[in-house]
């Protein structure tokens, strides 16, 4: 009779859920939504900012923002987890 112990490992991979593109209304008070990790890799890692520009898409007159402005802000952020996956998330907020 032969008798054995057969052990095996499920590997689930590591994943990101990115933040969507979104519009906002002139005026609005916003604030960009954080992206989250989500694995099995000793349960965390590290969000970091990489940067946030702001383009002019549509300017009335030359000066100071209005409301009439059209602007789109784009934010990137680098997410690690322990076990050295690597994600890169972007989101895009206009008005």
């Amino acid at each position: 009779m032969l008798v054995g112990l057969l052990v095996f490992w499920v590997i689930s991979a590591a994943s990101a859920a990115c933040p969507g593109d979104r519009t906002v209304g002139a005026g609005t008070t916003w604030d960009f939504d954080t992206p989250t990790l989500s694995d099995l890799c000793g349960g965390g890692g590290t969000i970091q900012l990489l940067s946030t520009t702001t383009n002019a898409l549509f300017e009335e007159n030359p000066g100071p923002p209005t409301l009439q402005d059209s602007y789109l802000v784009t934010r990137i952020w680098q997410i690690t987890d322990y076990c050295a996956n690597t994600f890169t998330c972007t989101q895009r907020v206009a008005w």
